[in-house]
């Protein structure tokens, strides 16, 4: 009773603390959601986490405008708890964890809405992948940089798995030679199967020659970007 009645006390020698509590009564949910938003403008959800301390209505309402999260090893056994926390989650960083396998173990006891996923600095493993697909079947992006190595024959199995990818980015593997990554019309009249592609990032690959950007636009009818960034191409290393 004493320390009800000594937070009373403390609420009423705060007007400010007065006024966001009456603020947070007149307006609804949805109002209080436009006005987030408009906020949280560059989803970085910067402004989320101060805003989600006020009262257990402005939780709420941030947990539920909370689209993306970064992960690491540490979080992997709450992952049932920060899915609950953050139901309209569709963006998931795992670059910075280590152990891919605990994480697409536990990942494929959830039904996701998963649009984006961040696995870099971690080998492409067939069944990792075909795990992650059958749980994230509306993926559009998919970032997989810092890779082990990358070869064309990884590229088709990405495209495999994820058919409605939109943005692709396998860039800077840690080891790379001119048998790796040689994407041109030879595999076995194989067409990326890529239709909705529209970006792909290819920095730090080493491709067979420029044909190769060319068979990209060719075989992927929504492609506008294509990142090149220290590409190293087989056709310019042998003419030097």
């Amino acid at each position: 009773m004493e320390e009800a009645a000594s937070s009373n006390c403390n609420a009423e020698k705060n007007p400010k603390k007065q006024k966001m509590t009456a603020a947070c009564s007149y307006l609804t949910d949805e109002l209080w959601e436009i006005i987030f938003k408009f906020l949280n403008d560059s989803d970085n959800n910067r402004y989320l986490e101060p805003l989600s301390i006020v009262s257990k209505q402005f939780l709420s309402i941030t947990n539920r405008l909370r689209f993306s999260i970064a992960m690491s090893d540490k979080t992997i056994p709450f992952l049932y708890r920060l899915f609950q926390r953050f139901p309209n989650l569709t963006s998931l960083d795992f670059s910075k964890g280590r152990n891919l396998n605990l994480f697409v173990y536990h990942i494929d006891n959830f039904p996701l809405n998963i649009k984006s996923l961040n696995v870099s600095n971690h080998g492409i493993h067939t069944h990792k992948l075909q795990l992650l697909s059958k749980r994230m079947k509306n993926l559009t992006s998919l970032t997989c940089s810092g890779m082990i190595s990358i070869h064309k024959s990884d590229l088709f199995f990405i495209a495999d798995c994820f058919p409605l990818l939109e943005e692709l980015d396998i860039s800077y593997p840690m080891y790379c030679s001119k048998y790796d990554f040689r994407l041109d019309s030879d595999h076995h009249h194989q067409l990326l199967a890529l239709p909705k592609l529209r970006k792909i990032n290819l920095s730090g690959n080493w491709i067979k020659d420029r044909q190769s950007i060319n068979y990209l636009f060719k075989n992927c009818d929504l492609l506008k970007e294509v990142i090149m960034n220290d590409l190293i191409s087989e056709d310019e290393v042998d003419s030097e």
